[in-house]
């Protein structure tokens, strides 16, 4: 009846393990203990979330976008046509005004991603951490379980070669 009990907390814990979500990383301690100490001893080392893994991004370090300038387009002297408008007729002003205000929109956009896919991959590494020490505490507990039902089969048997 016992390791019925322990069976059933222990995959109760691991199923909350498993579930969790994104809203804190384990604790340094127990994921020194979890992934570098226990995993290494359960054989679990590459199932466990390695921080070489985690080195590269989704998102490329390219252009920084938060310090995007707007466009500013000049003409060639010769490009004068009128000389007025520092020789743009105003049809062209009108297109290169429309040109910036959508490579700032643009560049918002991409903002706006590139922010939203880093804090994505972020939440997933916080999950992923607590999935590996869900594998590493169920692999704990299987052990445990497998060592007791050893023993008290164990003993039981002995128990009995005394009695007869």
């Amino acid at each position: 009846m016992g390791l019925a009990t322990v069976s059933v907390i222990s995959a109760i814990l691991v199923s909350h393990l498993q579930h969790r979500g994104a809203t804190k990383r384990v604790p340094r301690w127990l994921r020194q203990l979890a992934f570098k100490h226990m995993a290494y001893l359960f054989c679990m080392c590459t199932s466990v979330p390695n921080d070489d893994k985690r080195q590269g991004s989704v998102v490329p370090n390219g252009p920084d976008y938060n310090n995007m300038k707007a466009v500013q387009v000049k003409p060639k002297e010769h490009e004068c046509l009128d000389g007025k408008n520092n020789g743009w007729p105003p049809e062209a002003l009108r297109a290169v005004e429309s040109m910036t205000s959508d490579i700032d929109s643009i560049a918002r956009n991409l903002r706006y991603l590139t922010d939203r896919v880093k804090g994505q991959e972020a939440d997933d590494i916080v999950v992923e951490e607590w999935r590996a020490l869900a594998r590493v505490f169920d692999r704990l507990m299987f052990w445990l379980s497998l060592i007791i039902m050893f023993v008290v089969f164990t003993v039981l048997l002995s128990g009995r070669d005394h009695e007869h």
